[in-house]
């Protein structure tokens, strides 16, 4: 249960509740707070804000419970009085708004979440709103997926607006929220959300993610956004096989698929048939629709050995004399042309379409 900006971290099982609070470096023992009771925790460094403060959402054995600091993180361990689930780690009054309830960013967020389980669509909004105005990561991600999609598609009475979700996307993502990054690389590079089509900038969104070996999908967009390239970032066909090979690494179907067709075009890596065959074999492996391309794979095949042939032909024919002081004459016509008929050929039927495979 982390964030992208959260104060602090929980965890639970039945039994016990688990609260993390990163500290700065050097904090010691005695410059850390914690009073814990009979339902309510309070925790931070002394003489300056609390960094958790509230009403718990169930009753803990104060007696049994204990905190630690370790390699710069407070660590508070509460012993449940009833052994059951949490929904939230703070308790949320329903009869209250956002505004009255004290809590901070992550509870409002996750007293959200809990409203939108129960489809309290207005109640849930309100805390969505006030947690993301007060800074936190997830929340402003959430209500920007609201004003991508619109209230036909989330359920909540907000209006689809563009420039709305891109200053929440934007938002979230300057504070690390890989999702928010990968929907902003993405917008840029297809030019949605009333954003323009800016190669540049989606690269500059997408490499801050593509470290995530979660989120694949990033490394991919990177090798479209190189193999393609535009105005604003110059083709780099090198650095798209690159990616695509590390999003292969991490399981992405499509990447398997597009390295076929850089090895059997030999762009930004060898022509390769052997390895476009296995590339496409594990990309249809991975996503049974994305099947082999064997009539194109046929063709290229032929065509290499006939230009392999043709051009052991053009090797074995002895080279023609030539007199004291004589120009050496160009190539004979029949020696070269063999080859470049069957080069030609080669390159018509090798080219495929990988874009589809976005």
């Amino acid at each position: 249960m982390t964030s992208a900006n959260s104060l602090y971290t929980w965890d639970q099982t039945i039994e016990s509740v688990t609260v993390s609070i990163a500290v700065p470096s050097g904090t010691r023992g005695r410059d850390i707070a914690v009073d814990m009771s009979g339902s309510r925790l309070r925790a931070g460094l002394r003489g300056e804000p609390p960094m958790v403060d509230g009403e718990l959402y169930g009753r803990i054995k104060t007696a049994d419970s204990l905190w630690q600091l370790e390699g710069g993180v407070v660590e508070i361990t509460m012993e449940k009085v009833d052994l059951q689930f949490w929904q939230t780690l703070m308790a949320v009054n329903p009869d209250v708004s956002a505004s009255e309830s004290g809590l901070d960013p992550r509870a409002l967020f996750e007293a959200a979440y809990v409203a939108e389980t129960k489809q309290s669509w207005a109640k849930a909004l309100d805390f969505y709103q006030a947690s993301a105005d007060a800074g936190f990561a997830p929340a402003q991600l959430k209500l920007a997926t609201m004003f991508e999609h619109g209230k036909e598609t989330t359920g909540f009475d907000i209006e689809q607006d563009y420039a709305k979700a891109i200053e929440l996307y934007t938002k979230a993502g300057e504070q690390g929220s890989p999702h928010a990054q990968l929907h902003l690389g993405q917008a840029y590079e297809d030019g949605k959300l009333g954003l323009p089509k800016n190669l540049a900038k989606a690269v500059e969104w997408l490499e801050k993610v593509q470290d995530e070996t979660s989120l694949a999908s990033a490394s991919f967009h990177l090798g479209l956004c190189y193999e393609s390239g535009d105005a604003n970032l110059p083709a780099d066909p090198v650095r798209a096989v690159t990616y695509w090979k590390l999003a292969a690494e991490r399981g992405f179907a499509r990447a398997f698929f597009n390295l076929g067709v850089m090895s059997m075009n030999g762009s930004g890596t060898v022509r390769d048939l052997v390895a476009a065959r296995t590339y496409f074999a594990e990309a249809n492996r991975r996503n049974a629709e994305l099947r082999v391309p064997e009539n194109e794979l046929q063709l290229a095949e032929k065509a290499m050995a006939e230009q392999q042939s043709a051009a052991r032909m053009s090797s074995a024919k002895p080279a023609k004399p030539t007199v004291a002081g004589q120009t050496k004459p160009a190539a004979d016509v029949a020696s070269w042309l063999p080859v470049a008929l069957a080069g030609a050929a080669l390159a018509g039927v090798l080219y495929l379409k990988y874009t589809a495979s976005r």
